[in-house]
């Protein structure tokens, strides 16, 4: 946050400038600068909620993946407009409230005609998901009538196919993760592939798709280090910026890859965390959580701080020549620990819409017994130190093993008894049932736009 003093030190220096420079320095500031600083004094609000000002907020967001480049023509809405798109990211759509047995209202659905979807192939991993932009849709199919798999890119304006990539039968697509450019026309992909099962081995591979020509650049391949005789497989993969990393499933203790795509180079993050470790990206950041008895650690590392252990990609894919590193060995901006907690759930790292540099981390930590939904807010300023809270709610979901948790903390649960879905409000408060006829929903991270899959067709629904 503002902090006082920080406030009045804007007032004394804005205070006295011409309206144009104060309104050039707007369009480098962050919502919440722009709100605090235009509560100080009549002549700075009257300069903060000036169309243009918030025009530029409002692209800015678009830029940063934030809202989605598909909402209303920004500049047709109007201040209290822009406000309540705002509002609604950091809250989730209006219908997903509070009241008591509510339902969601969709306020707009768009179908893509995929053709047959194959939702019970074994072996097959589904997963569909809707890019931060709002203009694409990645989609993991199987063909019916060779068996092959297929990652697809389809336009939500158009219902059109746009980029394809095919394995054969004996591949399978178990995660991918997106990262797109700010102008929304290209995206970097990292996909976990288990390869043919008498093999034993897996990859992971790093694509770069043109959305605009249809293209792929293929970046890079490596192989999954193994484990003994046991299959080990990449998991959890996330991309942000020239970084990608991936879990290692079947080691113990728990080991990732972190890769830096742009320079080809690589190494392995072994980490003694007793019940299992995740990570995240920010574009300056890898944030690394480890879970021991009776703790959890929340590691901030910089990128920079990775520099001195790059590895040139290896020629050949022998366990033994591969680079691994100890977390123990890497510098950290910052640790924070988590008396009380170790959850081995998967960690989701958003960046704040409202304030530079500031982000949330949704944990879900459950067990056969108990289940609590763990929010993180973390502000890493560019100078000063690193500052953390944490607050907590019992939850009524057991498992979000199967969806993810978007940045407004609401998770998605079937019930037999409804037959169908509800989303649970990070607050406790009483959940919203969704209405769809399909299968394996995810929400988008922002928008709460909710895509789902049909045999035939992937639908998204977008609420008010």
């Amino acid at each position: 946050m503002i902090s006082i003093s920080s406030l009045r030190s804007l007032k004394m220096l804005l205070s006295d400038l011409v309206p144009d420079i104060i309104s050039s320095i707007f369009k480098s500031c962050d919502v919440l600068t722009v709100v605090s600083t235009g509560q100080t004094c009549r002549y700075l609000h009257q300069l903060a909620f000036d169309k243009s000002v918030w025009l530029n907020l409002m692209k800015n967001l678009q830029r940063r993946s934030i809202l989605e480049r598909t909402c209303t023509n920004l500049e047709s809405l109007s201040i209290a407009d822009m406000i309540g798109l705002v509002q609604r990211l950091l809250s989730g759509p209006e219908t997903w409230g509070s009241r008591i047995d509510s339902t969601s209202e969709v306020s707009r659905e768009v179908t893509l005609h995929t053709g047959p979807i194959t939702l019970e192939d074994p072996g097959f991993h589904y997963s569909g998901q809707l890019l931060p932009s709002g203009r694409y849709v990645l989609v993991n199919l199987v063909d019916l009538d060779d068996g092959s798999r297929r990652l697809e890119c389809w336009s939500v304006a158009d219902d059109k196919l746009v980029w394809r990539h095919t394995w054969g039968m004996s591949h399978s697509v178990l995660k991918f993760a997106t990262d797109e450019t700010e102008d929304g026309d290209s995206i970097i992909i990292m996909l976990c592939v288990r390869g043919p099962p008498d093999t034993g081995w897996s990859y992971a591979n790093v694509l770069s798709i043109d959305l605009r020509e249809g293209t792929c650049t293929d970046l890079l391949t490596v192989r999954c280090p193994q484990s003994g005789t046991s299959e080990s497989l990449f998991v959890s993969p996330v991309v942000r910026g020239s970084l990608a990393v991936a879990g290692i499933a079947g080691p113990d203790p728990p080991q990732h890859i972190i890769i830096n795509w742009r320079g080809r180079s690589y190494f392995i993050l072994g980490d003694g965390a007793a019940y299992g470790s995740q990570l995240g990206l920010t574009h300056q950041h890898l944030i690394l959580r480890s879970s021991f008895a009776p703790e959890d650690r929340i590691h901030i590392i910089t990128h920079d701080a990775l520099r001195p252990h790059w590895a040139p990609l290896p020629e050949t894919h022998d366990a033994h020549e591969y680079v691994r590193v100890s977390a123990d060995d890497i510098p950290k901006l910052a640790t924070f620990v988590d008396p009380d907690v170790n959850s081995p759930g998967p960690i989701y790292v958003y960046e704040n819409p409202l304030q530079d540099n500031s982000f949330r981390l949704w944990v879900h930590d459950s067990d056969n017994w108990d289940s609590e939904l763990l929010c993180y807010r973390l502000s890493v300023p560019v100078s000063g130190e690193p500052q953390w809270s944490r607050s907590s709610v019992p939850s009524r979901v057991r498992s979000t093993t199967y969806h993810n948790i978007p940045y407004t903390g609401h998770l998605l649960e079937y019930s037999a008894e409804e037959a169908g879905y509800s989303a649970f409000p990070p607050t406790g408060s009483a959940p919203t049932r969704i209405a769809f006829c399909g299968e394996f929903p995810e929400v988008a991270p922002y928008s709460g736009a909710l895509t789902y899959s049909t045999d035939s067709t992937v639908v998204i629904q977008y609420y008010k």
